[in-house]
């Protein structure tokens, strides 16, 4: 990354940083990150950036998976509740009990295509997760984000999240590049003006249906929710 780049980015990510603050109602939010945060994608001649805060990197890229290793009977259970005390054990912050709370808030990467010296239009924040509601059978799941979709993934066999699919990928990033080839490359369509859906192969049966949602007023999209459908 070119140092000017990262300068051009840096102020934008200050600038949608505190735009959805402001709307959301929260008191703080990171408006910057290490370049060592910044991950770039390739494809078909285009340049796209994940831009992670500490949390989300350090997390997806290395103890989500060291927990998935060490215990693999808190995954595939239908609890987010199982996932978190797995994360919890191999990086322990504050205490069990506000962990959750800890991994919502500000926890994300934004999703960026850079062209023409600047950042697109077209931007999605993806969150650890949005919220954490009870399911049918009084459990919690993870609604939004990375982990609600990881939910669809496994790794050796073993569910990724809460779910019980299995698709098995090698490390957990590779479903970040998924959410950049169904949001930014394939041909997506707005089915109502703020739910944008757009769909990825994933074998010769099935197809993921990702959902994004756009916030109209700090025009970001967020993950809603994704699922396996029939091709």
């Amino acid at each position: 990354m070119e140092w000017e780049e990262f300068q051009i980015i840096r102020k934008w990510f200050e600038e949608k940083s505190l735009a959805l603050m402001k709307h959301e109602g929260r008191e703080s939010a990171t408006i910057g990150v290490l370049v060592d945060n910044y991950t770039q994608y390739t494809i078909d001649g285009r340049i796209f950036y994940s831009v992670k805060s500490n949390v989300f990197k350090h997390l997806i890229e290395r103890f989500y998976l060291a927990a998935h290793k060490n215990f693999p009977d808190k995954f595939g259970t239908g609890n987010a509740s199982d996932v978190i005390e797995a994360l919890y054990k191999i990086q322990p912050v504050f205490d069990l009990k506000r962990y959750p709370e800890f991994l919502k808030y500000e926890q994300f990467s934004y999703l960026i295509e850079f062209s023409e010296g600047k950042v697109s239009d077209k931007v999605l924040r993806l969150d650890l997760f949005r919220k954490l509601n009870t399911n049918t059978k009084g459990h919690l799941e993870f609604t939004g984000g990375i982990m609600h979709v990881l939910k669809h993934f496994s790794i050796k066999g073993i569910n990724l999240s809460t779910g019980r699919d299995i698709h098995d990928i090698i490390r957990v990033g590779d479903v970040i590049d998924l959410i950049v080839r169904a949001f930014f490359i394939e041909k997506g369509k707005f089915e109502t003006p703020k739910k944008f859906v757009s769909r990825i192969n994933l074998d010769e049966k099935y197809c993921l249906k990702f959902v994004f949602y756009l916030e109209e007023k700090t025009n970001v999209f967020f993950v809603k929710t994704i699922f396996k459908e029939l091709r």
